[in-house]
């Protein structure tokens, strides 16, 4: 614990040790660093996001197709199950 304490400090000791031009540019690479660590973060949520979605949709299809199928054994027409399920023809067909 104290090792990093007195890493930390060194590290603010050199960053006052700095020249103008050198104080920019570590500023300037600290700016990009964040900033492409904030665009790598919000990459990661939306695929994260776009995950969840694509499992709903699946787990969605899964269950109509289950409805489907025994729409389909009680003998209930094509164009009906597709009404009542939002499959399409080729998904019902396919049952």
């Amino acid at each position: 614990m104290q090792e990093r304490i007195f890493k930390k400090f060194f590290d603010v000791a050199e960053i006052g040790n700095l020249s103008k031009e050198e104080y920019a540019k570590y500023f300037e690479s600290e700016k990009v660093y964040y900033d492409n660590d904030g665009a790598i973060r919000t990459a990661e949520a939306k695929g994260r996001a776009e995950g969840r979605a694509e499992g709903l949709a699946e787990g969605e299809k899964r269950k109509a197709l289950e409805v489907a199928r025994t729409l389909k054994s009680m003998g209930m027409s094509t164009e009906d199950i597709a009404k009542a399920t939002q499959l399409s023809w080729t998904d019902i067909n396919a049952l």
